[in-house]
């Protein structure tokens, strides 16, 4: 391409036009942007009182409770640590 189409392309009334385009559109989508972002923080806010919810009440410890000393449950920690223990056991036999 030759040289003068390049900086054609780069200023006049062609780069006027694409320049007020963009501000146009940036205009145009600034509230629905506040909106999302408003929306988004309100979203947040309410799962973090739904989580304080759940995490403060007595159902919830009980729960955890019963999980912690369920046989299963110990069981299945047991193996998983036997099993990360048995791996990094591995990786220093192949070191």
């Amino acid at each position: 391409m030759d040289d003068n189409h390049d900086t054609a392309s780069r200023s006049g009334p062609a780069r006027a036009l694409r320049d007020a385009g963009g501000r146009a559109v940036s205009l145009t989508l600034r509230p629905l942007s506040g909106a999302a972002t408003a929306a988004a923080h309100a979203t947040i806010d309410l799962e973090r009182a739904a989580l304080e919810r759940i995490l403060d009440s007595p159902q919830f410890e009980q729960l955890v409770s019963s999980a912690v000393n369920s046989d299963r449950v110990q069981t299945a920690v047991l193996k998983g640590v036997r099993k990360r223990r048995g791996q990094a056991d591995r990786r220093e036999l192949l070191r």
